[in-house]
């Protein structure tokens, strides 16, 4: 979805709530942080307890209730389970693992105690290459002078391209949501390039990794506008339940 797509869902659920429906909220771990929601009870599925504190943060966070809960569970069936083919299976298995190992210790595990001895396990666990894999601390260690402290040589620009949350690369892709993003692509499209209009266009952007892209580039649904920005084309391929439809599965062409 969109910024201004999840903050319409957002408001809904704000609004429920707060007029007392019934309300279901099924998330990814978006909802855990940054995200102002109060629900009565949350389910969180069994992981690091960093995560697990960021989900009961939405529970109850207003005082509405006396008594409110917080259950963590774990699915019995494999299929459910987390992925073991996933690139961050071994890291999110450990943090579970930790979790369950301080919860057999400490009857509240929110508890600056258990919080500092989960991490305190977690980071003894890791080799310091995980904690940083460029370099980027060395290099900027290596780069200071303490005689002259206000003299760095290092290379900025270097250091500041290695240094991404995420290190694959992404394609924004913006969607026709509404009349103003409408009018704005339009604009965009009669107009030279312009950082304005892209600034205003950013809460209609989606970011794509790059395989998602390709899908979309391989059946012309999107059209490019500079480097590693689109517009896609058709609003039907735009979901108001689940944001922007990626195809599994192309096919095979048949050529009669």
């Amino acid at each position: 979805m969109c910024p201004a797509h999840r903050l319409d869902v957002i408001g809904e659920i704000k609004r429920k709530l707060k007029d007392g429906e019934k309300c279901i909220v099924v998330s990814t771990t978006l909802i855990e942080a940054g995200v102002d929601v109060d629900f009565p009870v949350v389910y969180r599925v069994m992981c690091g307890l960093d995560s697990i504190i960021q989900s009961a943060g939405r529970c109850n966070r207003e005082r509405k209730y006396d008594v409110a809960y917080v259950f963590v569970f774990d699915f019995e069936e494999n299929d459910y389970k987390l992925n073991s083919k996933s690139a961050y299976a071994n890291y999110l298995n450990q943090r579970r693992s930790i979790t369950e190992i301080v919860a057999s210790k400490y009857n509240d595990v929110s508890s600056p105690e258990a919080i500092k001895e989960y991490f305190d396990i977690l980071f003894t666990n890791m080799d310091g290459s995980e904690l940083d894999k460029k370099s980027i601390i060395k290099r900027l260690n290596k780069g200071y002078n303490l005689s002259m402290p206000k003299d760095f040589i290092f290379d900025f620009e270097d250091i500041a391209d290695d240094f991404k949350i995420i290190d694959n690369n992404t394609y924004s892709v913006i969607v026709k949501y509404d009349q103003n993003a409408i009018k704005i692509i339009h604009e965009l499209e009669y107009v030279a390039f312009n950082k304005d209009l892209l600034r205003k266009l950013q809460k209609y952007a989606v970011n794509l990794y790059k395989h998602e892209y390709i899908k979309l580039k391989q059946i012309n649904a999107v059209k490019d506008y500079g480097e590693n920005i689109s517009i896609l084309i058709n609003p039907e391929d735009y979901s108001k339940e689940t944001g922007i439809i990626i195809i599994d599965e192309l096919g095979i062409a048949e050529f009669i």
